[in-house]
């Protein structure tokens, strides 16, 4: 912002003014599941480093052979989408457009990447992957309904009792 960037934002509104028993049966669920992911986040993160630098003790064949299973996850998976930060995933997830493995696939190719050695963030990643993992699961446990404009570029909102969303078509 300072050197002349922008920020991403995203608008969320649609508060819920009741919670039932239903609700927040649904929410504990939800909440389990988070940290379960959490832990599986921390667990792969720890884990693959190690068993690359098992499987290749010398740092720089470790570090190409690292390199050389995202280039061919990539190609197998036929999308650049889990390489980078991924804010255009992000995006389309939010929009109610995330595959239900993405989070997966991040994870994976994130504990690759960093656990032979490249340098790169964590956060973002996870911010990634606790999105991905996030919106499919809202599908299976809540209704949505319109709940006002975006303040962005005036797209409706459709809320649901977690969050709100850009709805894809716009209505």
């Amino acid at each position: 912002i300072f050197l002349g960037g922008e920020a991403t934002a995203f608008a969320v509104s649609g508060i819920p003014q009741e919670a039932d028993a239903l609700l927040i049966a649904k929410l504990l669920l939800f909440g389990a599941a988070c940290a379960g992911l959490a832990a599986l986040v921390c667990i792969v993160f720890h884990n693959v480093g190690h068993l690359f630098k098992k499987w290749f003790p010398n740092r720089y064949v470790c570090i190409a052979a690292g390199g050389a299973a995202v280039v061919v996850l990539t190609l197998l998976l036929g999308t650049r989408d889990y390489n980078g930060a991924g804010m255009q995933v992000i995006e389309r997830a939010i929009a109610g457009h995330a595959a239900y493995e993405a989070f997966f696939l991040k994870l994976v190719l994130t504990a690759i990447t960093i656990g032979v050695g490249y340098k790169g963030g964590e956060i973002v990643p996870v911010l990634f992957i606790g999105v991905t993992f996030g919106a499919p699961t809202a599908d299976f446990s809540v209704w949505r309904r319109p709940c006002g404009r975006s303040r962005y570029d005036g797209r409706v909102l459709r809320c649901d009792k977690f969050a709100a969303y850009i709805h894809p078509a716009g209505v």
